[in-house]
C-alpha cells in the first residue's frame, strides 16, 4: 500500500465531481443552441479537398462539443465511485487528505493506530488465555484445545481486518487508476483538439480556399490544419505553403509555434533531400542551407536553440511515423485454425512468407528514409550544440562585439551530412578574419553498431552494463536447456552457463564479450558460427532488460532515457575537424530511428517465437514438412507447459501479447533451473551414454528439447545479436 492516499478530501472530491458533471451538462445544452457552418465557393477540381476540410471541421466539432463533455462526465463518475469506495472502507473526510506530512490524520497513521489498538486487544486476550493455560498446567488433565482455538481466532481476526482494509483501499485505487488510464488517451486527443479549435480561426476561409486552389492543401494533407495548436501556427503554415518556404519559415519566430506545426516544417525540409544518405556522390542541400542561414541571420543563439529544440522533437515524431509505417507492412504469422489440415496451414504460411518478401523493397526504401530523417534531425542537434546564431556582446570600454554564424557546403552523402560553419566577428572599429570549421553529422541506427561504437567512446560503460545484463540473461536461458535438443544439453548448459555467469560478474570491461565468444566451442558445430559472430551486440530481450537497469541507475540523464524501450536505440553524433582527425562533441540517442529493432520487436509482439521457430527450421532443414512439424511440436509443448506464468507463456506463443516485466522473464527461467526432468523415451539411451562418457551424475538438471531442436540457436541469435532480424 502506498504511504499516502494523495487525493483531496471526500467533500472536495464530491463537490468537484458534481461541478464537473454540472458543467458538462450545461456545456452540452449551450452548444445545442447554435453552431457555425463553413461554406466554401470553390471549383469542382478541389471538391475532394473541400470534403476533407468539412470532415475535419465535423470531427473537431464532435471532439469539442460531444466527446469533451462526455469525457468530463466519465471523469466525474470515476471520482464519485472512488469516493463511495473509500466511504465503504470506513474512511471519512478528515482522513482523506492530500498532505504528504506524517501527521496523525493521514490514512497511514490511522491504519497504524487501528492496527496497534487491535494488536493490544489481542495481546490482552492472549494474556488472559495464557494465564488460563498456566492454570491448566496444575490440573491433572490439561486440555489446550480451547486455548489453541482462541489463539487462532484472535490472530485470524487481526489478519482479516488488516487485510480487508488493505484490499478495500487497493481495490478502490486500482479501479480508479484503470478508469483514468482509459480516459488518458481521450484527454490527450481532446487537448490537441481544444488547442486546434482555439487557434484554427487565425487562418481565414479565404486563405484555406487559396491553398486549395494552389494545390498546397489537398484531401491527403488536410491534417496539416490539425497542427494549428498555437498562436503563430497559422503564420508558419502560410510560410510553409508560400512560394519561398525555406526563407519564409525561418522568419517566423519559434515562440508561439507548436511542435505539431514544426513537424510540417521538418517535412518540408525533408522533402528537399532527393537522394540517399549513403550515396557516394554527395548531394548539395541548398534549400536547407538557405533556411538555416536565414534563421541564423535573424535570430539570437537562444532563439535558434529554441527553434532547433522544437525541430528535434518534430524530427523524432517523423522518425516514429516512418518506423510505424514499416511495422505496418509486416503481416502477422498465421496461427493454426481448429481442425485445419497441414496443407491448408502450410499454404497460409507460404502466403505469409511471400508477403514478407514482397515487402522487402518497400522496407528498404523506408529504411533509407529513416536514415535521412535521422541525419536531418541530428543536423538540428549540431546547430543547437554549436550555439550558432547572432551574438552581440557589450564591450567594457564601450561599443559592441558581434559574432554571426552561417553555414556553407551543406552536403549529404557517404553516410553523413557535412557543412562548414563560418563565424564572422567584428567590432565598431575592426572586422576579424572568418573562422571556418567542418562539422560532420553522423548517424547510427542501433547502439553499439557501426559508427555509434566508434563515436560514443564516453558511453563504453553503458555498453558494458548492457552487455553484462545480456550475458546474465542468456546464461539463465541456456541453463534451462529448454531450447536445445539431444544429449549434448547436459554439458553445454552447465559449461556455457558457468562461463557466462563468470563473464557477467567480471570487472574486466571487455572480457565478457570474449568469454561469450570463447564458450561457443562447446556448442554443436552448426550453432557455433552465429553465436561467435554476434556475441558482442545487444538485441531484443537483453536491450529491454539492460535499458530498465540503466534508467534505474541514472534517471537524471535525459539521453539515457531513450533506452527505456524494448528496441535498440538509434541516434547520431556531431563531430568537428577534418576527416581522420575528428572530435566527437555530442551524441544523441533516439529510438525513433531504428527500424530494424522496431520490426524485430513487432515480430515478437505479434508472433512470439513462432515465426523464428518456423523460419529457422526451414533454413536448417530446407524441408517445409519438417519445419511445420517443428512448429507443431513447439505449439504442443507450449500448450502443456506450466513452468511459466501466463504472461510469459503467451508472450512466447504469440497469444494475447502483453510484454512481460524483466522480473517475470527472470523468474520464469529461474523457476525451472533446478528441476530434474528426464529425456523422453526415444532419447534415453543417448542420454545414458552421454552420462557414462562424461562421468556426470544421472540426477542432473536436464530439459528435454528434442522436439524443437532448432529453437535455442535462433533464440540465442536474437538475444546476442548475430544479425538475424
Amino acid at each position: 500500500m502506498t504511504d499516502k492516499i494523495k487525493v483531496k478530501g471526500k467533500k472536495y472530491m464530491s463537490e468537484s465531481s458534481e461541478l464537473k458533471e454540472l458543467f458538462a451538462t450545461e456545456y452540452e445544452a449551450a452548444v445545442k443552441k447554435g453552431y457555425q457552418e463553413f461554406m466554401l465557393k470553390i471549383e469542382d477540381s478541389e471538391a475532394d479537398a473541400v470534403t476533407a476540410f468539412l470532415n475535419l471541421l465535423n470531427e473537431l466539432q464532435e471532439m469539442v462539443y460531444e466527446v469533451y463533455p462526455q469525457t468530463v462526465k466519465k471523469y466525474a463518475k470515476v471520482l464519485s465511485n472512488y469516493v463511495s469506495s473509500l466511504e465503504s472502507a470506513g474512511f471519512n473526510d478528515d482522513e482523506l487528505i492530500q498532505s504528504i506530512k506524517g501527521d496523525n490524520d493521514s490514512v497511514q497513521a490511522k491504519l497504524k493506530k487501528e492496527q496497534y489498538d487491535e494488536a493490544e486487544t489481542v495481546k490482552k486476550d492472549l494474556q488472559a488465555k495464557l494465564d488460563a493455560a498456566l492454570d491448566l498446567l496444575n490440573e491433572p488433565k490439561s486440555d489446550f484445545k480451547g486455548f489453541e482455538d482462541g489463539l487462532t481466532t484472535s490472530l485470524n481476526s487481526l489478519a482479516s481486518n488488516r487485510n480487508q482494509t488493505h484490499v478495500a483501499l487497493s481495490g478502490a485505487q486500482d479501479t480508479a487508476i484503470k478508469a483514468l488510464q482509459e480516459l488518458a488517451g481521450i484527454f490527450t486527443r481532446l487537448r490537441d483538439a481544444m488547442a486546434n479549435a482555439k487557434h484554427i480561426h487565425v487562418v481565414s476561409v479565404d486563405e484555406i480556399a487559396g491553398y486549395m486552389e494552389l494545390k498546397k492543401l489537398t484531401a491527403e494533407n488536410m491534417g496539416d490544419l490539425e497542427a494549428i495548436q498555437d498562436e503563430n501556427d497559422g503564420k508558419m503554415l502560410a510560410a510553409a505553403y508560400s512560394k519561398d518556404p525555406f526563407n519564409e519559415m525561418a522568419k517566423v519566430p519559434s515562440k508561439g509555434v507548436s511542435v505539431s506545426m514544426m513537424t510540417i516544417v521538418n517535412r518540408t525540409l525533408f522533402g528537399t533531400m532527393k537522394g540517399d544518405l549513403d550515396q557516394t556522390t554527395p548531394e548539395n542541400l541548398n534549400d536547407i542551407k538557405a533556411f538555416v542561414n536565414t534563421l541564423l541571420k535573424n535570430n539570437s543563439v537562444e532563439d535558434v536553440q529554441s527553434y532547433m529544440d522544437k525541430l528535434m522533437e518534430a524530427g523524432d515524431r517523423f522518425g516514429i511515423s516512418l518506423t510505424a509505417v514499416g511495422v505496418s507492412k509486416i503481416p502477422g504469422f498465421p496461427k493454426r485454425k481448429e481442425n485445419e489440415s497441414d496443407d491448408s496451414y502450410q499454404k497460409r504460411i507460404d502466403d505469409f512468407i511471400a508477403t514478407q518478401e514482397k515487402m522487402t523493397p518497400e522496407l528498404r526504401k523506408i529504411q533509407k528514409d529513416v536514415e535521412k530523417a535521422n541525419a536531418l534531425t541530428n543536423l538540428y542537434s549540431a546547430i543547437y550544440v554549436r550555439k550558432m546564431g547572432h551574438v552581440p556582446h557589450k564591450m567594457p570600454h564601450g561599443g559592441t562585439y558581434e559574432e554571426k554564424s552561417s553555414i556553407d557546403n551543406l552536403k549529404m552523402g557517404n553516410g553523413n551530412i557535412t557543412f562548414d560553419e563560418i563565424k564572422k566577428s567584428q567590432t565598431e572599429w575592426r572586422t576579424f578574419p572568418d573562422k571556418r570549421e567542418t562539422v560532420t553529422v553522423g548517424v547510427f541506427d542501433t547502439y553499439g553498431e557501426g559508427k555509434g561504437r566508434e563515436m560514443a567512446a564516453e558511453l563504453d560503460k553503458i555498453e558494458e552494463k548492457r552487455l553484462k545484463a545480456n550475458l546474465k540473461f542468456v546464461s539463465d536461458v541456456i541453463k534451462t536447456g529448454g531450447y536445445l535438443g539431444g544429449p549434448e544439453t547436459v554439458a553445454v548448459t552447465q559449461a556455457i552457463g558457468a562461463v557466462l555467469d563468470t563473464a557477467a560478474n567480471s570487472d574486466g570491461p571487455s572480457n565478457a564479450r570474449d568469454a561469450a565468444a570463447g564458450s561457443t566451442g562447446l556448442l554443436p558445430k552448426k550453432y557455433q558460427a552465429p553465436v561467435r559472430s554476434g556475441a558482442g551486440l545487444v538485441k531484443a530481450f537483453a536491450t529491454y532488460h539492460s535499458a530498465l537497469e540503466q534508467i534505474d541507475e541514472d534517471k537524471e540523464n535525459s539521453e539515457k532515457e531513450a533506452f527505456n524501450t524494448f528496441n535498440d536505440v538509434g541516434g547520431g553524433s556531431v563531430s568537428t575537424g577534418l576527416e581522420g582527425n575528428q572530435k566527437v562533441i555530442s551524441t544523441r540517442f533516439s529510438s525513433a530511428f531504428d527500424l530494424q529493432s522496431a520490426l524485430s520487436y513487432a515480430d515478437y509482439q505479434e508472433n512470439g517465437l513462432r515465426n523464428i521457430v518456423y523460419q529457422q527450421a526451414l533454413a536448417e532443414t530446407g524441408n517445409k514438412e519438417q519445419a511445420l512439424d517443428s512448429l507443431k511440436a513447439f505449439d504442443k509443448k507450449m500448450e502443456g507447459t506450466n513452468i511459466y506464468n501466463s504472461t510469459v507463456t503467451n508472450f512466447i506463443k504469440g497469444d494475447n501479447i502483453v510484454t512481460p516485466k524483466p522480473s517475470e522473464l527472470q523468474n520464469a527461467f529461474s523457476q525451472i533451473q533446478d528441476e530434474k526432468i528426464i529425456p523422453s523415451k526415444g532419447h534415453w539411451q543417448e542420454y545414458q551414454e552421454a552420462i557414462l562418457r562424461k562421468g556426470n551424475d544421472a540426477d542432473i538438471t536436464y530439459r528435454s528439447g528434442e522436439d524443437i531442436r532448432i529453437q535455442h540457436n535462433q533464440l540465442f541469435d536474437r538475444l546476442v545479436g548475430s544479425g538475424g532480424q
